[in-house]
């Protein structure tokens, strides 16, 4: 991941940020981006875990118009659509903007099922905008784990292996044990 990682980088279209503060200049940048590319949408790839709390929250009270601002997450953990460990309870459901969330264990069979239906949402959205074989975000939040993983990809597991957008992660070392990244 990381020999992918470093490698997308050096494209002219990514950009690191390091900063004293990188919650506030991540949201500040983010913040710009919406403003620029009103009224085109602007897709954004949010991380669970403290990180992706506070940019989150701090996003949402400084973009005064959300409409064209489509939210997707990383990773899910494949438990109801109401539960408190999901990563998705992080965006209030009454919000204007286009939230779009991996349906739950109440909202459909299984994880597998799940990725399926995400990813063809996201394909939906996303690959018409820039090419027709490719999903690509505007701004992809992520963040490291104290483990090691990265959106529900643990270091050492076998889904690390997988070429696929959207996974089911059926034996995740960290509880619960079934996700979607």
């Amino acid at each position: 991941i990381w020999k992918h990682f470093r490698a997308s980088l050096r494209s002219p279209h990514m950009r690191e940020i390091v900063s004293p503060d990188p919650v506030a200049r991540v949201v500040a940048d983010l913040v710009s981006l919406v403003e620029q590319q009103s009224p085109s949408d602007v897709h954004i790839a949010l991380t669970g875990g403290r990180a992706g709390e506070l940019v989150t929250a701090q996003l949402l009270a400084a973009v005064a118009d959300r409409r064209n601002v489509h939210l997707w997450f990383s990773d899910e953990r494949f438990v109801p659509g109401n539960d408190e460990q999901r990563n998705d309870r992080i965006v209030p459901s009454d919000l204007q903007c286009h939230v779009h969330r991996v349906p739950g264990s109440d909202q459909i069979a299984d994880a597998s099922s799940a990725a399926s239906a995400y990813a063809a949402t996201l394909h939906q959205y996303t690959t018409t905008r820039f090419c027709s074989d490719n999903t690509l975000m505007d701004v992809t939040l992520l963040s490291i784990g104290p483990d090691g993983h990265v959106a529900s990809l643990f270091p050492g597991h076998a889904a690390l292996t997988s070429t696929a957008g959207v996974i089911a992660v059926s034996d995740s070392p960290k509880p619960p044990p079934v996700r979607v990244t």
